[in-house]
């Protein structure tokens, strides 16, 4: 469903073949354990997930979303060495429009990729 979701933008390039892709949890992990979700069940919902390159994921794994737009993007660390940020264009879109990731924003993306599909199924006659 996360690969389909990726690409069903057309804007959503090929990643490699040899890319290793990971599972992201948009709203980390590790935040929910200082700031708790209302609905727990929300950490694991597809809203809050999304394909990213493992190169990408383990830097950017237990931040805010804040935090996170440097990986996504992509930076120049300390010894002058570019890290090429992630080529997953909605979360490229996500993080240069917002200023944070809240439980609201996982319920209402959860909402809009079940939407899509079956709108998606529907018009390719795959349901009735």
């Amino acid at each position: 469903m996360l690969a389909w979701w990726a690409y069903h933008d057309p804007a959503q390039g090929l990643w490699d073949n040899d890319t290793v892709l990971e599972v992201e949890h948009i709203y980390a992990r590790k935040r929910a354990e200082v700031e708790p979700l209302r609905d727990r069940s929300d950490l694991e919902a597809l809203g809050n997930k999304a394909l990213l390159e493992k190169r990408v994921n383990i830097r950017a794994a237990d931040y805010r979303l804040s935090d996170k737009r440097k990986y996504y993007e992509g930076f120049v660390d300390g010894n002058g060495r570019a890290r090429e940020g992630t080529r997953n264009v909605e979360l490229l879109g996500i993080v240069r429009s917002k200023t944070d990731f809240t439980e609201e924003d996982i319920v209402d993306r959860t909402n809009d990729i079940i939407d899509s599909f079956v709108d998606f199924m529907g018009s390719n006659g795959l349901i009735g």
